[in-house]
């Protein structure tokens, strides 16, 4: 039996909507590639966030600490080693803001959401992070 060949002309689908079908297709996609874009956004919005409300809960709870440490001493009965206690707890607020960094509030994050099993690849860098932070500030 012979070989048949195919038309190398295209043929419109029997209806005459290949036009239509293809321009909505592109449409679709024009879409698809809009929504992945906003995607990439809120993550790093997201992120942005995420990374301001742990910097402000730990910087809060070292506060706090503070606070309580200043309010025992202050309570107790007055004594001569009292101010040194009371230098010492603020040297101890100093350290431990000190400790409060960009970057251990990144890596905490990297390593929780890793032990989690979170997809990490699409996570903003901190330097993403520090500029939208940047760009959002009056």
């Amino acid at each position: 039996m012979p070989c048949q060949k195919f038309p190398t002309k295209k043929r419109p689908m029997a209806d005459g909507l290949n036009e239509a079908r293809a321009l909505r297709v592109t449409e679709i996609m024009t879409d698809y590639q809009g929504f992945l874009r906003r995607i990439a956004e809120i993550i790093v919005d997201a992120s942005a966030r995420r990374f301001q409300a742990k910097k402000i809960y730990l910087r809060a709870v070292a506060a706090v600490r503070w606070s309580n440490a200043r309010n025992a001493i202050m309570q107790s009965t007055p004594h001569p080693g009292q101010a040194a206690r009371l230098q010492q707890t603020d040297n101890n607020l100093r350290n431990e803001l000190a400790g409060i960094t960009d970057s251990r509030i990144v890596n905490e994050f990297q390593q929780a959401d890793s032990q989690a099993g979170y997809w990490l690849q699409d996570d903003p860098s901190l330097t993403t992070i520090l500029n939208l932070i940047r760009s959002s500030s009056p």
